[in-house]
């Protein structure tokens, strides 16, 4: 199996409620989880990008949809006290190597919010159905 590229995350964290945040992007992410403990608030959401083949295309989704918010929004946004995309990659056992590359403009774009870039690496799934083994004979 071959390394491949999952999705990017978006973690953010405040001492504020990021609920309005969330509500205002309903329809164009997935919720990972949305919890609070101690007066800190805590969200993990992705874009709802179908076959996303690259880090670099979930991170233009993310920037259309903050640079799409509302100034009440955005300040919510910019108050957070962690902010993160967080690239997720499954791990290969094939032995070959995966190259993926993010372009400056795109960074210079993430830093002006904030965001730092993670990435995560996941083992590698054995959940991948058993192929039949053809037998091969040959004839004399």
């Amino acid at each position: 199996m071959s390394v491949r590229y999952l999705n990017v995350d978006c973690i953010l964290r405040s001492d504020k409620s990021l609920s309005l945040l969330l509500s205002h992007l309903k329809e164009d992410i997935f919720v990972l989880w949305d919890e609070s403990f101690e007066s800190i608030f805590s969200v993990g959401f992705e874009p709802n990008l179908l076959d996303s083949s690259s880090p670099e295309e979930d991170f233009l989704e993310f920037l259309r949809l903050f640079d799409g918010l509302p100034a009440d929004l955005r300040r919510l946004l910019n108050d957070c006290n962690e902010r993160v995309l967080d690239i997720g990659f499954e791990g290969g056992s094939s032995g070959e190597s995966m190259n993926v590359s993010i372009g400056t403009s795109v960074i210079a774009r993430l830093s002006q919010y904030g965001f730092s870039i993670g990435i995560r690496i996941y083992p590698a799934s054995d959940s991948e159905p058993d192929l039949p083994i053809i037998e091969q004979t040959r004839e004399h």
